[in-house]
């Protein structure tokens, strides 16, 4: 099943997902892009471009899957699905923020999500997490507030 705040991979772009329901193809953002001039860098030194919405939407090569200002991507074109919750573990043996804020909520239905999900971290990147279920979210909601 695919969630809101996954990440899905089509090809060499990256896409975030941000509907819930994926009947005719997963709703999405188109977020990351190949581009020599791109400053987030991936494993394998190849440069990426964060794009805007408006960026996005003008993108030739998945133009044919816009409709109402998002990308519905078919299922039978995706190579990848990135899942918050199952990467956690992994990424924060390599992201010491990461690790942190997972350590100082301890929930057990969290993710951490964006640029750090799918290895494309900026030098401005902010940690972006994501919680599961309803008690999990009321947990973490109180946490912050008692900062």
């Amino acid at each position: 099943m695919i969630r809101l705040r996954d990440f899905i991979r089509v090809g060499d772009c990256y896409f975030s997902v941000v509907g819930y329901e994926h009947v005719d193809g997963v709703k999405c953002l188109l977020r990351y892009v190949p581009s020599d001039f791109g400053d987030r860098i991936d494993s394998l030194g190849r440069r990426y471009k964060k794009l805007s919405h408006e960026e996005a939407l003008r993108y030739e090569k998945f133009r044919r899957f816009q409709k109402d200002g998002i990308f519905v991507i078919p299922h039978n074109v995706i190579d990848e699905i990135y899942k918050p919750d199952e990467m956690l573990k992994e990424i924060c043996k390599k992201d010491e923020e990461v690790a942190k804020v997972a350590d100082f909520f301890g929930l057990p239905k969290m993710g951490v999500t964006g640029s750090r999900l799918i290895g494309l971290k900026g030098k401005d990147s902010d940690v972006d997490f994501v919680v599961y279920g309803r008690n999990s979210f009321e947990f973490g909601r109180m946490m912050i507030e008692e900062g």
